[in-house]
């Protein structure tokens, strides 16, 4: 979370609010005038299925009462939140039999790919892929982690 900077705010930045709208401060009135909020702006907040804009003023440390938290204090610069995936995928092996053939991916190299092997507790690499939680039953289900993988950055 980036601080409150008032000279970004004024500049055009926006703000964000601690009920999490973002606001905009607009101008400063000049300090030759008395005010105990200098600072005047305003946020947006849904409303009946709409973005309302609503009027605001701040003290110069962003704080709409000097001795209250409010929810339209300024709390920080905002930031775009950044996309987010979410995936409905089969689940890894939690227990596996020693001898049984499971499935894995190699990321490792230019060329993803699903391998299997029977597996052996005894080797370090196939219980570090167990215990990672990178085996799978099927190919079927080490195959949709790839297309995920893969797809994720789209």
């Amino acid at each position: 979370m980036k601080p409150f900077d008032l000279e970004k705010a004024l500049a055009g930045e926006p703000v964000r609010l601690r009920n999490g709208c973002k606001a905009f401060v607009k101008y400063q009135i000049p300090d030759e005038f008395h005010t105990e909020s200098p600072l005047s702006g305003y946020f947006l907040k849904p409303f009946l299925g709409r973005i309302r804009a609503n009027r605001q003023s701040w003290r110069l440390n962003g704080k709409v009462n000097p001795s209250l938290e409010h929810d339209e204090d300024i709390v920080s610069m905002w930031e775009e939140l950044r996309p987010r995936v979410q995936l409905d995928l089969p689940a890894p092996l939690e227990t596996v039999q020693k001898g049984k053939e499971v499935y894995y991916l190699e990321l490792g190299n230019q060329f993803s790919q699903i391998s299997k092997f029977n597996f052996n507790e005894d080797t370090p690499c196939a219980f570090q892929l167990y215990k990672n939680g990178g085996l799978f039953a099927t190919k079927e289900d080490a195959q949709e982690w790839l297309d995920a993988i893969r797809g994720a950055r789209r």
